[in-house]
């Protein structure tokens, strides 16, 4: 039999948890369960100023976690796994509600569609698997020409979804009658990143030939290119959609003005070691985030093209053999809704909550043993925090 772990925490500061119990329970979970009671007691200690709470301890996949979404009504959470499975979680009761089998390989990526009664999923298996969310049913199944369905994302309206892979070719599909309707060779190389600008009337991707490349929705056509100078692994729409930001190997971060049919380079920020593989906008556009391999995530002021503040995961340690620094790489950073909060997972298990007003560290927490990959819900209540231990977390986010 397997040990599972399941705790319900319901403490508020400076009180302990309530219940905690290894129970066994046969067939429910593999041979990763992640969690270090350690961690979990030190977590139980922490409660200086705003602390995030730990909520529910998901355990179910039996293999790395490699994706999570909210549907945009905050009820549901979606998760990816290397176990070949997707899940939904009732978010406020933090249970899983079904289990969405089908995929042959790794599931890599995830999206509820705008009004949550969809859910894609995107595979090493060569597939897009799109799924009702109220009887689990597989809706639509899409083939695919590529290795590795590396992200997907729906538009706007729900009508289309786009999926990028690893070999430089962009697919969409209609959702309505489950046609493909183009498949643009978007790269000369693989393409590493996808976004849609908010109205979802574009699409910007980047990849390892140097390029920003914009695409008309509903023209279904490219209608810019922006060069850069080095192979790209990030990309971002400004909330406005004036703003694209792009960042990879050479530690710069480009700012492009695509407003209306002319585009421009808006400035570069300057200032990370490391290749960047993180960018995020906070909600009034006002600054971005970057993380990068220097082991850093950077906030910048986009006016005025300046770094405001500076958060480091490097790593001291002083040993009788001398003194050795690590840099460790930050895995995913999220803005939330109101743009109070910047949340930062790490490859090393460890999950930071900033104030982006007071630009200082409110808490940090070590509830995973691997890489974390981070979600805010969209009313900024929720943060989930799936990781390669196999586990899936959700925290309530305490005012």
């Amino acid at each position: 039999d397997n040990l599972v772990l399941r705790a319900d925490w319901h403490f508020e500061q400076g009180e302990y948890l309530k219940s905690l119990a290894l129970y066994k329970e046969a067939g429910k979970f593999g041979r990763r369960s992640g969690i270090n009671i350690e961690s979990l007691k030190y977590l139980i200690g922490r409660s200086q100023g705003l602390t995030p709470i730990q909520k529910h301890v998901l355990l179910n996949h039996l293999d790395q976690v490699t994706a999570v979404a909210f549907s945009n009504d905050c009820r549901l959470l979606a998760t990816g796994s290397q176990d070949n499975t997707v899940k939904l979680w009732d978010v406020s009761e933090g249970t899983e509600i079904m289990t969405l089998t089908g995929h042959k390989r790794d599931v890599v990526s995830v999206a509820f569609s705008p009004d949550g009664r969809l859910i894609a999923s995107g595979s090493t298996d060569k597939s897009v698997r799109v799924w009702d969310t109220i009887n689990g049913k597989m809706a639509l199944i899409f083939r695919t020409y590529c290795k590795t369905v590396d992200d997907i994302a729906f538009s706007y309206d729900g009508q289309m979804l786009a999926a990028e892979s690893n070999d430089g070719m962009l697919t969409l599909w209609d959702i309505t009658d489950g046609e493909e309707i183009k498949t643009l060779k978007c790269h000369e190389r693989e393409i590493t990143s996808i976004a849609f600008s908010p109205d979802g009337m574009l699409l910007a991707s980047v990849g390892h030939d140097k390029r920003v490349r914009l695409w008309d929705i509903v023209k279904k056509k490219q209608t810019g290119v922006l060069k850069g100078d080095s192979p790209m692994f990030a990309v971002a729409f400004s909330p406005d959609g004036e703003i694209v930001a792009s960042g990879g190997l050479n530690a710069i971060i480009h700012l492009w003005k695509i407003k209306r049919r002319w585009r421009r380079k808006a400035g570069v920020l300057k200032g990370h070691d490391g290749m960047i593989v993180l960018l995020a906008f906070h909600h009034d556009g006002k600054w971005l985030a970057s993380g990068a391999y220097d082991g850093t995530v950077r906030l910048w002021d986009v006016a005025q093209k300046k770094e405001i503040a500076l958060i480091n995961f490097t790593k001291i340690e002083r040993t009788e053999a001398g003194t050795f620094m690590e840099s460790i790489a930050p895995t995913s950073i999220a803005f939330s809704s109101d743009g109070r909060w910047l949340a930062i997972g790490t490859g090393r298990g460890t999950i930071r909550l900033w104030d982006v007003t007071e630009k200082k560290q409110v808490t940090e927490v070590k509830p995973h043993t691997d890489n974390v990959y981070i979600a805010f819900s969209p009313d900024g209540k929720w943060l989930a925090s799936g990781s390669d231990d196999g586990t899936v977390l959700l925290w309530a986010i305490t005012r």
